[in-house]
């Protein structure tokens, strides 16, 4: 899904993810996905209507803070997987 964002008479795309997306690129379960999406003072999501989303920046953002204390790195250069390394 992708938003437009106007900034200064521009028009900018932004990724939203859906659950089903955000557990498919980052490989984690999809009860866990939701989990973390109903959970938002915790988790950068939104409801609208029935549905949960991310963006893709807020999603990479939260990803990098909440391991990189752990040791586990991750690759964001493929589209649609993202690879966690230890």
């Amino acid at each position: 899904m992708a938003m437009k964002g106007r900034s200064k008479g521009m028009y900018n795309t932004y990724r939203m993810f859906g659950a089903k997306k955000a557990a498919e690129v980052t490989g984690l379960p999809l009860h866990k996905v939701y989990e973390l999406m109903r959970n938002r003072q915790h988790f950068p999501s939104m409801k609208i209507g029935n549905r949960y989303y991310v963006s893709e920046a807020a999603l990479r953002e939260w990803i990098m803070l909440h391991t990189t204390e752990n040791g586990i790195e991750w690759d964001f250069s493929k589209e649609d997987t993202w690879i966690m390394r230890r």
